[in-house]
């Protein structure tokens, strides 16, 4: 029996908390999440009919939404449905390259007919490799669309479009559904800190009612 089939059993017979075998588990995770981002940004900067060479290199590395049921929870989500039953939206997006020096960043929700439901901008003299949160959300209760078809998130840098990400709702109602409709990517530490560092506030039910009556 080969070398590579004996270490094969042996990774197989690892179980429970044996360092070698979550070390494996871990650097495979990590490996299918680095090669979803890429799918997933290349999709979108492809769908923008943006290439990366015509700017110096400046490209997607992340892009998705926030989704809230309560203020307290977000759900980060890039490649599975939002479900209908969401109150807030906030998109992000993760962009590197040289243009990030001193740039303007947009980001904009759109519904399926083409309607600009939100949007945020943000400038200044950005790091190489920046993250950006939207500093404030989208109220659903306030959206008259139909929560239905392909919904997108759209980026800009210097009014220059370089991602388009598109995301569809899913009709899901009840806790025990809705629990194990889990996240489609890891609330990395950096995406934790523009969380926490946005304006996103608790909206009162004044506010929300203040907001439906507009």
């Amino acid at each position: 029996m080969s070398f590579s089939s004996n270490f094969a059993r042996l990774l197989e017979s690892l179980s429970g908390d044996n360092p070698i075998s979550d070390w494996f588990h871990h650097r495979d995770r990590q490996a299918r999440r680095t090669q979803m981002l890429i799918d997933l940004c290349q999709d979108a900067m492809r769908r923008a009919r943006y290439d990366p060479r015509s700017s110096g290199g400046t490209r997607l590395t992340d892009i998705g939404l926030l989704s809230y049921r309560t203020p307290e929870n977000p759900i980060i989500t890039r490649t599975k449905p939002v479900v209908t039953d969401a109150r807030w939206l906030r998109p992000f997006a993760e962009i590197e390259g040289n243009m990030l020096r001193g740039a303007h960043i947009t980001m904009r929700i759109i519904d399926s007919r083409g309607n600009i439901l939100f949007e945020d901008n943000q400038s200044g003299a950005f790091a190489f490799r920046t993250r950006f949160v939207s500093e404030n959300w989208l109220p659903l209760e306030t959206v008259h669309s139909s929560r239905r078809g392909r919904w997108s998130v759209v980026v800009y840098i210097n009014a220059q479009l370089i991602g388009i990400h598109q995301f569809e709702w899913a009709n899901i109602g009840g806790d025990e559904i809705l629990d194990q409709l889990h996240t489609d990517g890891e609330i990395t530490p950096e995406l934790q800190d523009a969380v926490k560092n946005g304006k996103f506030r608790r909206m009162s039910l004044d506010e929300l009612l203040a907001d439906q009556e507009d």
